[in-house]
């Protein structure tokens, strides 16, 4: 009997994924049923984890987990896109520093909690760039 035994090795680069200076905690405050169906109410935390001061940033919900009740039913954001939101106006002047927050609410379909992703995060505000 003769077995013939392959050895492959294969290199691979890892490919580096940052870690978000920017972190989210969820509370869910409340829910109810009507005949349009199940909502829920949550509140939000976004809390700067990195070093910099973090002026914007688009924050997107996961389209699988995007339910709002009714299309104004948020607070605390700003709203940049159909599926895109932002800091509000005060924020996106003097920023959010190492270990400060923001905090915002929406009322979602279902009971869970939409899933939030954050792009573009700006180290500046834009009064600085424009100078």
């Amino acid at each position: 009997m003769f077995i013939s035994l392959y050895v492959v090795f294969v290199e691979c680069e890892e490919e580096a994924f940052p870690v978000s200076p920017l972190a989210i905690s969820q509370r869910l405050t409340s829910t109810w049923s009507d005949g349009s169906g199940t909502f829920s109410v949550w509140s939000a935390v976004i809390t700067n984890k990195g070093e910099e001061i973090i002026f914007d940033c688009n924050i997107v919900p996961d389209k699988n987990s995007f339910g709002l009740r009714q299309q104004d039913d948020y607070w605390g954001i700003a709203k940049k896109a159909d599926r895109a939101f932002g800091f509000p106006e005060y924020i996106r002047i003097y920023g959010i520093s190492q270990g400060e927050n923001l905090k915002f609410g929406y009322i979602n379909r279902g009971t869970n909690p939409m899933r939030w992703n954050f792009m573009n995060i700006q180290f500046q505000s834009q009064s600085q760039t424009l100078n």
